[in-house]
């Protein structure tokens, strides 16, 4: 029971894990977008503004982005310089997603500081850089706005920092979340993002196809849905916690079996005893509750055996995720409720046998 005890709680954990990692808000819009894949094509990256209003134009398509990446990939790590408010130069390796002017919108990132890019500012093509909180942190601004209008150098690019947007979980939550920035660049472009509505999407999606086919008939439509994608990189994580499931149910359905044999084994030792008690006018309530009880003790037993170690296992389980949930009172309840129901389960037909059987019988054979 204390393999058991452990093997549950560590389950549950697991499982109230996963669902944190599917559920937890990642601060952008990850459903109901569509990534279409184009590599290097110039053709694209030339005609982008034709090709987002033929989409645009279609029903179901509520937006169109042109970008380098997308959440859930890291972006080309690169030595950025900035200037600081006092006139001092700090340097740091950064990400960087090459986007368009809607990218931002596009994918709901809140910005908290300074502005978006402008389309119609020549300026905001060449020279302005966006970046998240965390950047400021790697560069010491203390504040958002004091990072706003200061000089940078990035990539054989110089000019200024124009906004900064509220960090959102852009890669798995195995991690934290790393210093970001944008730049617009439409030359270096490789895919495009397209929202669609959702009670609409293999109709939309075929529609994109259909249109995709007449614009750019030499190159075949390689897509894939974000949240889809994003979600892959816990499918190791999903195989881990069913293979353990499946251990936690043998692990109980081998201790019932042991119980079954224990409790056999101790009311046999026992039956003669219950006959005295029944011949003395004992309830079959009373008989039931001191055999039942001594099973139940074994059960808190294990339980309380089981709680540090299945703590201390799952606490180094959960430390390769950054973004991790409490292991609950709930489920050390749920634990110990399995172990009660199962111990129940499978000796109160022995019990109910015994505590039931005619006196006189066992008497005669002991």
């Amino acid at each position: 029971f204390t393999i058991s005890s452990i093997l549950v709680i560590s389950v549950f954990t697991i499982y109230t894990q996963l669902d944190y990692l599917r559920s937890k808000d990642l601060g952008f819009i990850k459903e109901h977008m569509v990534v279409i894949n184009f590599g290097n094509d110039t053709t694209i990256v030339h005609h982008r503004e034709a090709i987002r209003n033929e989409l645009l134009n279609l029903s179901g398509v509520t937006g169109v982005s042109f970008s380098s990446h997308q959440p859930g990939a890291s972006g080309h790590g690169l030595y950025t310089v900035v200037e600081m408010p006092d006139g001092q130069s700090q340097q740091g390796e950064i990400s960087l997603y090459l986007v368009d002017h809607e990218f931002i919108d596009h994918y709901g990132l809140q910005l908290i500081a300074g502005q978006k890019f402008d389309p119609r500012s020549t300026r905001d093509t060449t020279a302005a850089l966006i970046i998240n909180e965390t950047a400021l942190s790697t560069f010491g601004f203390n504040s958002a706005e004091a990072a706003i209008g200061q000089e940078f150098a990035q990539w054989d690019r110089q000019g200024k920092i124009i906004g900064v947007v509220k960090d959102f979980n852009y890669q798995s939550l195995h991690s934290q979340i790393e210093p970001l920035s944008f730049q617009v660049w439409p030359e270096k472009f490789e895919s495009l993002s397209v929202r669609v509505i959702g009670n609409a999407v293999p109709k939309v999606i075929e529609d994109i196809g259909e249109k995709w086919s007449r614009l750019l008939p030499h190159l075949p439509m390689d897509y894939h849905f974000l949240d889809e994608a994003f979600d892959q990189q816990y499918h190791k994580d999903e195989r881990f916690g069913k293979v353990f499931m499946s251990f936690a149910i043998v692990a109980l359905l081998i201790s019932s079996l042991g119980l079954l044999g224990l409790s056999l084994f101790s009311l046999n030792l026992k039956i003669k005893e219950v006959a005295i008690r029944k011949v003395h006018g004992a309830a079959i309530t009373n008989i039931f509750g001191w055999l039942i009880t001594d099973f139940v003790k074994q059960v808190l037993i294990g339980f309380l055996l089981a709680v540090p170690i299945a703590y201390m296992l799952c606490r180094l389980w959960l430390q390769q995720y950054a973004y991790q949930v409490s292991i609950s009172i709930e489920t050390y309840g749920v634990a110990l409720l399995t172990g009660l129901l199962v111990a129940l389960i499978t000796i109160i037909y022995q019990v109910v046998k015994a505590s039931s059987a005619n006196p006189v019988k066992f008497l005669q054979h002991h």
